[in-house]
C-alpha cells in the first residue's frame, strides 16, 4: 500500500486515517501532462482512460479553421517567394552591369598600360640618342653648332615630350 508520506499518482492528496498529505511537486508542464494525470481514472485495481469525446460540428469548424489558417499561410510564402524573384531579378540586373563597369575599366586599364610602355620606350629612344649626340660631339674634339646642335636640341624636346606622355599615362593609370 502507499505509505503516509507519498502521494498518489493519480490526484493531488494522499489519506490515511486522520492525515492528510498535499502534493507538493511543480505544476503541470502542459496540459497534456495534466491530461496524463487526471485522463486516467483508478477504479479498484483496474485504470480506465477517460475518452473525450469531440462533436462532429467541432472537428468540422476545427478542420475548416486549419484550412483557412493554411490558406493565409500559404498567401504569405507566395508573397515571399514573389518579393524573393523580384530581389533576385533585381540583383542579376545589378551583376549585369558591374560585369559591363569591369570589362570597361580592364579596357582602359591596358590601355592606359599600353600608352605608358609605349611613352617609356619613346623617352629610352630619346635619351639614348641624346647620349649618342653628346658622344659624337665628344669624339669630334670640336663643336658642330649647326648639325649636332638640332640633334641636341630635337632629342632634348623627343625626351620631354615622352616624359610628358609617360607621366599622363601614370596619372590617368
Amino acid at each position: 500500500m502507499m505509505d503516509s508520506r507519498e502521494t498518489s499518482d493519480t490526484g493531488s492528496c494522499s489519506h490515511k486515517g486522520d492525515r492528510v498529505e498535499i502534493d507538493m511537486r511543480a505544476p503541470f508542464e502542459s496540459v497534456k501532462a495534466a491530461v496524463s494525470m487526471f485522463g486516467e481514472r483508478a477504479i479498484g485495481d483496474k485504470i480506465t482512460k477517460k475518452r473525450l469525446e469531440i462533436p462532429e460540428e467541432k472537428r468540422q469548424i476545427s478542420n475548416e479553421t486549419q484550412l483557412h489558417l493554411l490558406q493565409k499561410d500559404f498567401a504569405k510564402l507566395r508573397e515571399q517567394l514573389k518579393n524573393t524573384e523580384t530581389t533576385k531579378a533585381q540583383a542579376q540586373v545589378e551583376l549585369t552591369e558591374a560585369k559591363k563597369v569591369v570589362e570597361d575599366l580592364s579596357w582602359k586599364l591596358g590601355k592606359a598600360t599600353e600608352s605608358r610602355e609605349k611613352a617609356y620606350k619613346a623617352s629610352e629612344i630619346a635619351r639614348l640618342r641624346a647620349e649618342e649626340v653628346c658622344a659624337t660631339n665628344t669624339d669630334n674634339g670640336k663643336p658642330d653648332n649647326t648639325g649636332w646642335h638640332l640633334d641636341l636640341t630635337a632629342a632634348r624636346n623627343e625626351l620631354i615630350a615622352a616624359t610628358a606622355e609617360l607621366e599622363d599615362a601614370k596619372k590617368r593609370a
